[in-house]
């Protein structure tokens, strides 16, 4: 308790302050990108972020933008007022961070515009970085952004993997450092934390590859039709709940109702028996359901970081995809399932 009650206190104070469902009913009944940011700034704890900003000419990528550095500024804040191997375990997140700049820049370098990437990264992520992102956007193509990794944890990552111009596959070089990313968050925080708080973030992180597992399953199976060794050499390690024998046999399904009858039998049933198109929502949300329930039984431990992390990226994710929803002119109705509804009231 005394470890963590100013980290508690301050995420609370954090927590308190995020979007809630009136805020989202709210944000639905808007019609344009200016209405979006004119309630934000006037209305939530976004104000301060978007002061200055004329919401009248604000356009979509603009605002994006902002809201992305506002979650950014308030990752920064937490690991500021972190100390010791705990504040070193939330270094991690800044791999994470580096790993989707990445895979932003080399979907820009596959269509030939990685010129036109553009991120204000922050000084404090930049010191924390490996990657020069400057360095890396004047890559000419796949050759010379390999050459521009040397001397990060990711040259070896890109230089195993084919990646001469024409072979150059994407899904498998966004596969790999997604696995990479799994083994860092898993050494680091059997290094850095305390016994108990390493069994509950292993617990969280069993939990995300097995689902991880059966998605990537399913879909390689439905839409890629991939050859089993290939699904095998993606799956992520570190699987708990769900046996090897039940994804060996999800491998080896031939049909739906096969993969239906296998998954019956696992814990994780519930979050594939929507529609595909959905799963990623059910998952995102049964996973800070689990977080939850720690902070709720245990809230003296790092979950309640990891807890509101989670949810300040699912409040970014829900705000984006209003905004989208908007640009393409869907009604409330449409854009609801996409969204997912937690804390502050929040439900599914």
């Amino acid at each position: 308790m005394f470890k963590y009650s100013a980290s508690f206190a301050k995420v609370q104070a954090m927590s308190g302050k995020l979007l809630t469902n009136k805020d989202y009913d709210e944000l639905l009944g808007k019609s344009t990108v200016g209405e979006i940011a004119s309630y934000l700034k006037n209305n939530t704890h976004f104000s301060k972020d978007l002061q200055g900003v004329l919401e009248a000419d604000i356009h979509r990528g603009q605002l994006e933008e902002i809201l992305n550095e506002a979650k950014e500024r308030d990752f920064i804040k937490l690991i500021k007022f972190t100390r010791g191997n705990n504040k070193k375990f939330l270094l991690t997140y800044v791999l994470k961070y580096e790993i989707e700049l990445l895979k932003e820049m080399v979907r820009l370098l596959k269509s030939g515009l990685l010129y036109t990437f553009y991120h204000d990264v922050s000084k404090y992520y930049a010191d924390h970085m490996t990657i020069d992102v400057e360095k890396l956007t004047k890559s000419k193509d796949i050759t010379q952004f390999i050459e521009n990794l040397k001397g990060t944890p990711f040259y070896n990552i890109f230089s195993k993997l084919t990646l001469e111009k024409e072979d150059f596959n994407i899904f498998n070089v966004e596969m790999m450092l997604d696995i990479y990313y799994f083994k860092q968050f898993y050494q680091n925080s059997k290094k850095l934390l305390p016994k108990k708080d390493f069994m509950l973030t292993y617990g969280l992180l069993s939990k995300e590859a097995d689902v991880l597992n059966i998605m990537w399953i399913i879909r390689s199976k439905k839409y890629f039709n991939m050859p089993k060794e290939i699904i095998y050499s993606f799956l992520m390690p570190f699987g708990g709940k769900i046996k090897d024998r039940q994804i060996n046999a999800l491998v080896e399904a031939k049909s739906e109702s096969e993969i239906q009858e296998i998954l019956s039998k696992t814990p994780y049933y519930h979050i594939f028996q929507s529609e595909v198109l959905f799963t990623e929502q059910h998952f995102q949300k049964y996973l800070n359901d689990q977080k939850q329930k720690i902070v709720r039984l245990m809230p003296y431990c790092i979950v309640t970081i990891l807890s509101y992390i989670s949810r300040r990226e699912i409040e970014l994710a829900n705000i984006i995809k209003i905004i989208e929803g908007k640009r393409y002119k869907l009604g409330a109705d449409e854009i609801e399932p996409y969204l997912i509804r937690i804390g502050n009231g929040g439900a599914a």
